[in-house]
C-alpha cells in the first residue's frame, strides 16, 4: 500500500489543488470538491485491480468511462467515475459531431477542471445552474508507458501542454479524470421520442452557449435526465432538468474567446499606463515591492521553473501576465539573425517581444579600431540597467519601446571564465532580493520583456486594436522606404536625441531604431521627420550624470 510522502496546494489553470505524493512514485491531484472526501479517493480504495474486477462497470461511449464503488472508509464507500484522459490523442471523427474535427482536440485532465469548475460557477445565460458531476481528482499512476500505446501524437501532445501553467504535463504518464457520479439515466434510455431528444440537445447547446461554452461531442448520451415514479422525467418549470457529463471536448466559444480577449487586453494597458501611480492594490505573499536602480518592480518567484520575475512598476495585478509559461511556449517570430529576439502573441492575446539579455557576454568585436575598443571596455548592460536607460530616455523626451519585464531563469547555467565579463556583477553586488540572494547572477540567464511597439497604452487601453505597424530602420533601407542619405541622416539624428538625453548607444545601427506605420503610411513627427522609437540598450552609455 503506497503512504502519502508529501502534501502540498497547487493552484493549476485557477483551480487549487491539494497535491498528494506518493510513496510508490503516483501522484492525486484533490480539486476543492474531491478535498472532504480524500480518504475514499485516495487510490488504494479504487485502484486496485482485483478491486476494480469486482466493483467497476464500464459506461457506454467511446472514452471508456467506468463507475467504481470505491472500498469503505469508516463504514462509507463512494460511487465515482473514473476515465483516462485522451490528452495527445488525435480526434476521431465519431467523437465530434460540431464543425470540423481538425479543430477539435482533447484537453488535458487540469484543462478539463478548469472548464467545468468556470461552467459550474457560471450565474450567466439562459439558465442559471447547468448541472454537471462533481470533479473530485485527477490521478497520476506510477510507472512509465511509452506514448504510442495510449495512442499519443507528439505534436498533439505537446499543443496541450503548451496551454498548461505551473505544470508540465508529460507524455510518458497516463491520467485519470476522477468525478462524482450523477444519478439518473441519459436521454436515449427514457423512452423519449427523436423530436424530443433533438429539442432537448438544442436546449443544451443554447444554454451552454448562453454561459459561452460548446461541447464536440454533443451527444444524447451525454445528457443525463431523472425519471420520476410516475413514468415523467423530471422537470422545473417548463424544461426537463438535465446534466451532462463528458467534458473531455468542452471548450469556450469564439465569441466569448473574443470578448474576454478584448478586456483583457483593456485592463492590462489600462494598468499598464497607471502603473507607477501608488498602488491602492495589497500585495500577495508570494509578491513583494522592490526598487532596483531607481525602478520599482513586483517581485516574485515562478512556481512553474523556480525562476523569478520583475515586473516593471507598483500595479501586482500585471504580474500574472509575466509568467514564462503565459508567453515562453507561444507561437514566435524571431526578430533578430544575431540574437535571441523573439515577438510573440501571448495566452492573453498581448503583444511581447522577450530577447535573451547579453550581460555577462564579451563583445564579439575585434579591438582595432576605437568603436570596438569602447564595446570591448564598456560591456553589456544588465537588464536592470536596459529597463533605467529606457525610461530615462523617456522621461527626457525620446521615445523608446516600453520595459514590462525582466525574468530570471530557474536553472543554472554554467559559463566559461575567459568568455565572462564579470564587471556588472561587480556593479550590482550590492543589490538583493527580498530573499537576500543577489538580482544579477553569473548562473541565471536573464530575458528583457518589452512591449511590442503598436501604440501607447492610453490608447491601447481605449482601442485595443491598433492600426500600427513596426519596422526597423536598417529594414526600412532594404526596402526602399528609406534612401541611403535619408537612413544616414535619420542615425545622425537619433546620435543627437541621445546625446540631448545624456547617453551614447556605442553600437547605434539602424536595427536600434523603429519606424511606425499606419497601414502603409510612414508615420512624421510635428518636424516632418520620421517618428523614430529607439529598441536596443544594451550597449548604451550614460555620457553625463
Amino acid at each position: 500500500m503506497a503512504e502519502v510522502i508529501g502534501r502540498d496546494l497547487v493552484e493549476i489553470l485557477d483551480v487549487a489543488y491539494i497535491h498528494l505524493s506518493l510513496s510508490d512514485g503516483a501522484s492525486l491531484y484533490l480539486a476543492p470538491d474531491g478535498a472532504p472526501l480524500e480518504q475514499n479517493l485516495l487510490p488504494e480504495n479504487w485502484y486496485d485491480h482485483e478491486w476494480l474486477k469486482d466493483h467497476a462497470k464500464s459506461l457506454p461511449g467511446t472514452s471508456c468511462a467506468r463507475r467504481v464503488e470505491t472500498k469503505p472508509v469508516e463504514g462509507r464507500s463512494l460511487d465515482i467515475v473514473i476515465r483516462n484522459s485522451r490528452v495527445g490523442q488525435e480526434t476521431p471523427s465519431s467523437d465530434c459531431l460540431l464543425d470540423d474535427i481538425t479543430d477539435w482536440q482533447f484537453n488535458s485532465p487540469f484543462e478539463e477542471f478548469q472548464l467545468l469548475n468556470q461552467l459550474r460557477s457560471s450565474r450567466d445565460g439562459a439558465t442559471e445552474v447547468v448541472h454537471t458531476q462533481k470533479p473530485y481528482g485527477i490521478f497520476v499512476p506510477p510507472g512509465n508507458i511509452e506514448p504510442w500505446q495510449m495512442g499519443r501524437k507528439q505534436s498533439v501532445f505537446s499543443n496541450a501542454s503548451s496551454r498548461m501553467t505551473n505544470l508540465e504535463l508529460d507524455i510518458h504518464k497516463e491520467y485519470y479524470v476522477v468525478y462524482g457520479w450523477i444519478d439518473g439515466l441519459d436521454a436515449t434510455q427514457v423512452g423519449m421520442q427523436p423530436e424530443q431528444i433533438k429539442e432537448l440537445t438544442l436546449k443544451v447547446d443554447s444554454d451552454l452557449a448562453s454561459k459561452g461554452f460548446k461541447v464536440g461531442d454533443r451527444k444524447p448520451h451525454h445528457i443525463i435526465v431523472r425519471p420520476q415514479i410516475d413514468g415523467t422525467l423530471l422537470k422545473k418549470g417548463d424544461h426537463i432538468v438535465y446534466a451532462i457529463i463528458d467534458y473531455e471536448l468542452l471548450t469556450r466559444t469564439e465569441e466569448y474567446l473574443a470578448s474576454t480577449s478584448t478586456m483583457t487586453r483593456r485592463a492590462y494597458h489600462e494598468r499598464q499606463a497607471m502603473r507607477f501611480a501608488g498602488s491602492q492594490h495589497k500585495f500577495p505573499d508570494n509578491l513583494a515591492p522592490i526598487n532596483i536602480l531607481g525602478v520599482d518592480y513586483v517581485c516574485g518567484k515562478v512556481p512553474s521553473t523556480g525562476g523569478t520575475l520583475f515586473v516593471v512598476g507598483k500595479d501586482p495585478r500585471l504580474f500574472d501576465y509575466f509568467l514564462p509559461e503565459r508567453w515562453r511556449r507561444t507561437p514566435s517570430i524571431r526578430l533578430s539573425q544575431v540574437r535571441e529576439t523573439y515577438k510573440t502573441i501571448t495566452k492573453d492575446g498581448l503583444n511581447f517581444v522577450w530577447r535573451q539579455s547579453r550581460v555577462g557576454e564579451v563583445p564579439n568585436v575585434s579591438p582595432d579600431d576605437e568603436k570596438s575598443l569602447n564595446m570591448l571596455e564598456f560591456g553589456y548592460n544588465s537588464p536592470f540597467e536596459e529597463v533605467k536607460i529606457a525610461l530615462d530616455l523617456a522621461r527626457n523626451g525620446a521615445n523608446t519601446i516600453y520595459p514590462r519585464a525582466i525574468y530570471r531563469t530557474g536553472h543554472t547555467t554554467e559559463v566559461a571564465t575567459a568568455m565572462l565579463d564579470d564587471s556588472r556583477y561587480k556593479s550590482h553586488s550590492q543589490i538583493v532580493c527580498q530573499d537576500g540572494l543577489l538580482i544579477l547572477r553569473p548562473d541565471r540567464e536573464y530575458v528583457n520583456i518589452w512591449g511590442y511597439w503598436n501604440g501607447r497604452d492610453e490608447e491601447l487601453a481605449e482601442r485595443p486594436e491598433s492600426q500600427y505597424s513596426t519596422m526597423n530602420a536598417m529594414q526600412a533601407y532594404q526596402k526602399g522606404i528609406l534612401g541611403k542619405r535619408e537612413y544616414r541622416a535619420l542615425l545622425k539624428r537619433c546620435k543627437a536625441t541621445l546625446e540631448s538625453c545624456g547617453y551614447e548607444d556605442l553600437n547605434l545601427v539602424g536595427h536600434h531604431v523603429l519606424l511606425t506605420f499606419e497601414g502603409d503610411n510612414l508615420m512624421l513627427d510635428p518636424n516632418g521627420k520620421p517618428d523614430v522609437r529607439f529598441c536596443n540598450f544594451d550597449l548604451t552609455m550614460l555620457t553625463r550624470t
